[in-house]
């Protein structure tokens, strides 16, 4: 019972950016963050050697400082009249809110999140054919449905209820951690292959997304799991590749797909180096020079929401320059000096989870723990170019792998008993000590 109201909690946060759209209640993307709040609290803490991990409690704290130096600048800003308030509400409900509950909840309940992220991606992969215009049954109500939730989505691309971008982001991560089941699993065993079905739909979802960041991200996921992972185990991650495009390659061959959705891929795929204008360096260039005008205007911050996504729909009164794509340069913008300090921590723990996948490459640490450090790294290479940090779920998946990576520690291999004449045993005999 427990369990089930946990993952009912979840699915519905997951799910509540879909039933504002469809029945145009703002008041419910409030409801899934305290949808989110309940569900951490039925998770059960994790072991209490966490607690002891002092690394990953003074990134956590760290964390943790962020969060009130935003409510300090929001509330000055607001007294002295700089900010949209609405704005301000977005920015907290997609940027602040997440960060403070995934930290307050620590290591041990993120890592149960990111266990049940493969169920609720399931539901979210199913629901994305569903309402697929190219794939959409010919029912009415899916039909309405799917044009409420595919609003302002770009032709052909596969999306969820919270837009294309949320959805990469939210594959990439479920990628990942059904892989690191998969791997977990005993070999040949009905978990092994129903988390091996669950990493080729994921992937198929998030290429199907046509998301330049993704596709780098997948890229980045499988290449660290193929440097890291034993011999046997890189197997798996084959059989997922060809589970998950071989159906697309059928459907090619057999199904009169329009045209203009090869060619869009095509494109997508050229424009992710290409040096032209609709290079993906070129659209964001201006994105990315504005924040050191916003910086040097205002160094304590223009305030949450103020100049990310949400600017699309209303314009700042403070009159800095938008960051519509780019999370560190908008986190920046936003929350100046405070922002600066996230950013340090993002890079520190960037640098600590290549440390994982070379640990895990020389056994120093589970071969599974590759796709947690490898999902991190993913998402931290995605906010370069869009806003991850500011996508409904998938922000709170960020933090949760921000903070798996905070308490990691590498195992200690240290001898227990010496050799003896009876029993043989050896003095390198070792035990691994590791927090998560």
């Amino acid at each position: 019972m427990r369990n089930s109201a946990r993952l009912t909690l979840l699915l519905f946060y997951s799910l509540s950016p879909g039933f504002a759209k469809v029945s145009g209640i703002e008041l419910l993307f409030g409801a899934g963050i305290l949808s989110l709040c309940g569900y951490f609290l039925l998770v059960r803490p994790g072991p209490a050697t966490e607690a002891r991990d002092r690394t990953g409690g003074v990134f956590r704290y760290a964390l943790l400082a962020v969060v009130p130096y935003i409510a300090v600048l929001a509330a000055w800003l607001l007294g002295l009249g700089m900010v949209h308030d609405r704005l301000v509400a977005v920015g907290v409900f997609t940027f602040v809110a997440p960060l403070a509950i995934v930290t307050i909840a620590g290591p041990g309940r993120a890592r149960q999140l990111l266990r049940d992220t493969p169920a609720i991606a399931a539901i979210h992969a199913v629901l994305a054919l569903l309402i697929y215009p190219p794939l959409r049954p010919a029912f009415d109500t899916i039909e309405s449905v799917g044009q409420v939730l595919m609003e302002g989505t770009a032709a052909f691309r596969l999306s969820s209820v919270s837009g294309s971008l949320a959805m990469s982001g939210f594959m990439v991560v479920a990628f990942s951690m059904a892989m690191k089941a998969q791997v977990e699993a005993r070999p040949a065993s009905h978990a092994a292959h129903l988390n091996l079905a669950g990493a080729a739909l994921f992937l198929f979802c998030g290429f199907m997304s046509l998301q330049r960041a993704a596709w780098l991200a997948l890229l980045l996921v499988s290449s660290a799991a193929l440097l890291a992972l034993p011999s046997k185990r890189r197997l798996a991650l084959a059989w997922v590749i060809l589970v998950a495009f071989a159906p697309l390659a059928i459907g090619l061959a057999s199904i009169d797909l329009p045209p203009e959705i090869v060619d869009l891929v095509i494109d997508r795929f050229g424009t992710i180096t290409g040096g032209g204008d609709d290079s993906a360096v070129a659209e964001r260039s201006g994105q990315w020079v504005n924040v050191f005008g916003n910086f040097m205007t205002q160094p304590f911050g223009y305030g949450p929401g103020q100049l990310g996504q949400a600017v699309r729909d209303a314009e700042p009164y403070s009159g800095g320059l938008p960051i519509y794509d780019g999370d560190y340069f908008r986190i920046v913008s936003e929350y100046g000096a405070g922002g600066i300090l996230l950013i340090l921590i993002v890079v520190v723990l960037a640098l600590k989870a290549l440390r994982m996948i070379s640990a895990a490459r020389r056994g120093e640490t589970p071969p599974g723990q590759v796709f947690i450090a490898g999902a991190t790294l993913g998402l931290m290479l995605q906010a370069v170019g869009t806003n991850v940090t500011e996508l409904y779920f998938t922000n709170t998946l960020f933090w949760a792998l921000l903070l798996q990576i905070a308490a990691w520690r590498r195992t200690v291999m240290r001898p227990l008993l010496p050799r003896t004449r009876r029993t043989g045993q050896t003095a390198a005999r070792a035990v691994a000590v590791q927090s998560i």
